[in-house]
């Protein structure tokens, strides 16, 4: 196959090989790198394999977005089918998790908002991908995911590889529904898909041991019994755990974690901005100028009056003394100031009008 010509990619070398097809590097004449998926021979020739494989390829033709894998073309390589496609750098998640990695919650939140814009832009065109699965999501070198495999798709009002009764995908992450029949699913068995899968990458464990459970007491426990979620983080365990009812009737969409930071390990908090506009008519405790001029006005009016009355007090007094006193030295004296203090009061008291204003 090496430096065979498809589509007018040249096949460069072998970078993988997988349980029904293999896949090679591949370049055009302008050097745009391409992966070929190449059925394998012992498969073409058997007409649900193909349909399948032809599905992948017409499935995700379709679909432009930036966390989905891209289909360039589909032909034939020596009566071999094949598939030609984005290449991509990376590995994907479930090779990344047999080498034992864990990933941090920055990288989870990244990848759950990724797939989240990838599912909503698929369940909007009608496609319900069937086969969500740490092996199906590829991490870039720049870090970004790519949602793959389509091979069993559903395209609403259009013919897929499964037939009535049969189950397609991987029994560890299906949905309750798809347990029981794949072919009427809709796009909240790629809710609780995506919501087993995160489950898996959270933990760092898989969801069912399939060592020491058989097939059908797996598809029992599916059907039945809900993941030991108390092994989640809290905060994990509140966006996961609605995405994992029984009932897909009561899983709610999928949503974007947005900008969000986890505090005390138990609840993602957003963190925004809260600007307050107040108007300046209800502002309160803040000193201003007019007011305070005429607070102080009012003070200096109501310290005039008390002079005034005051001084009209001593002068009636003085009076009153001078006269009963008629025959005292003191008598001019004290009607003389007597009398100043009565203009004293008077013009005391005018001015407190005047500095009312």
């Amino acid at each position: 196959m090496q430096n065979q010509t498809i589509n007018g990619y040249t096949l460069l070398r072998k970078i993988g090989v997988g349980g029904m097809a293999e896949v090679w590097y591949a370049e055009n004449r302008l050097k745009k790198p391409a992966a070929i998926k190449l059925l394998k021979e012992d498969f073409f020739k058997m007409k649900e394999v193909l349909s399948r494989f032809e599905n992948e390829a017409a499935v995700m033709v379709g679909l432009v977005h930036p966390y989905i894998r891209q289909v360039y073309d589909y032909g034939e390589l020596d009566e071999r089918p094949c598939i030609i496609m984005e290449y991509l750098d990376g590995s994907d998640l479930s090779a990344r998790l047999k080498n034992g990695e864990r990933f941090t919650d920055a990288q989870l939140r990244d990848w759950w908002n990724q797939l989240v814009e990838a599912l909503d832009y698929t369940h909007t065109r009608g496609v319900v991908h069937r086969d969500i699965k740490p092996s199906n999501i590829f991490l870039t070198s720049d870090g970004k995911v790519k949602l793959l495999d389509f091979g069993i798709a559903k395209v609403k009002g259009g013919i897929t590889a499964t037939q009535t009764g049969t189950r397609m995908g991987t029994l560890m992450y299906m949905s309750p529904e798809q347990v029981k029949d794949s072919t009427y699913v809709d796009y909240r068995s790629d809710i609780y898909s995506l919501g087993v899968t995160f489950y898996h990458l959270v933990t760092g464990r898989a969801p069912y041991d399939n060592t020491s459970s058989s097939e059908f007491e797996i598809q029992t426990m599916i059907v039945t019994e809900p993941l030991q979620l108390d092994i989640l983080p809290q905060a994990w365990r509140n966006v996961l755990e609605p995405c994992l009812h029984k009932d897909f009737q009561k899983r709610p969409d999928l949503k974007s974690l947005g900008d969000q930071t986890v505090q005390n390990n138990n609840t993602f908090e957003t963190e925004t901005t809260v600007i307050i506009s107040t108007p300046t008519s209800n502002l309160s405790g803040m000193p201003h100028p007019q007011s305070d001029a005429q607070s102080n006005g009012k003070k200096n009016k109501a310290m005039y009056k008390v002079l005034g009355v005051v001084a009209f007090i001593i002068a009636f007094f003085l009076l009153f003394y001078s006269i009963i006193s008629v025959h005292s030295i003191s008598y001019p004296v004290m009607g003389v100031v007597a009398i100043l203090l009565l203009f004293g009061g008077l013009l005391i008291y005018g001015t407190s009008g005047k500095n009312a204003n």
